[in-house]
C-alpha cells in the first residue's frame, strides 16, 4: 500500500487495478502473498517498482534508473507467466468439472423420473443393459 500512497492512488483506485480488493490487504488477508497476476499488474501500472522490494520487502522501493533491476524482473517473469498459465490451466479443469457435474445432476433427475414412473405401473421397466435372454425370459413372466 506505500507504493499505491507514493503514487497518488486511492487504495480502492490502486486494488482495482491490479485486480485485488481493500480486503486482501487487512486482518490475516495481509500475511497472505499477493497473487502472481496482482504482481504483473503493479509492474505494469508502476514500472519504476524495485522488483526485489516488491517481492521481499527488502531494499528501496523504487528501482534505480541505471538497470539493476531489469537482470531480476527477466527472471521473475518467466515464473510470473509460468504460474499464469498454471492458473489457466486449472480454470479450464474447474469448467470441464463443472460440465461433468451439470451432466451427472441431469442423469440424477432423469433417473429420479423413472423411479417415480416405476412407482406408478405394476411392473418396473427392464433395464436396457440386461442381456437379450434374460429380457425375454422377464417379459414372458
Amino acid at each position: 500500500m506505500q507504493v499505491a500512497k507514493y503514487k497518488g492512488f486511492t487504495l480502492d483506485n490502486f486494488c482495482n487495478k491490479i485486480g485485488l480488493t481493500y480486503g486482501n490487504f487487512k486482518g490475516k488477508a495481509k500475511e497472505t502473498p499477493i497473487n502472481s497476476d496482482a504482481i504483473v499488474n503493479i509492474l505494469s501500472i508502476i514500472p519504476d517498482i524495485n522488483i526485489e522490494w516488491l517481492l521481499t520487502g527488502e531494499g528501496p522501493m523504487l528501482r534505480n534508473d541505471d538497470g539493476s533491476n531489469d537482470a531480476k524482473l527477466a527472471q521473475v517473469v518467466p515464473v510470473v507467466e509460468q504460474s499464469c498459465a498454471q492458473c489457466a490451466i486449472k480454470d479450464k479443469l474447474i469448467e470441464s468439472q463443472q460440465a461433468t457435474i451439470e451432466a451427472q445432476r441431469e442423469t440424477i433427475n432423469l433417473l429420479k423420473q423413472e423411479l417415480k414412473a416405476c412407482g406408478n405401473s405394476k411392473k418396473p421397466p427392464l433395464p436396457d443393459t440386461l442381456p437379450a435372454e434374460v429380457t425375454a425370459k422377464l417379459k414372458k413372466d
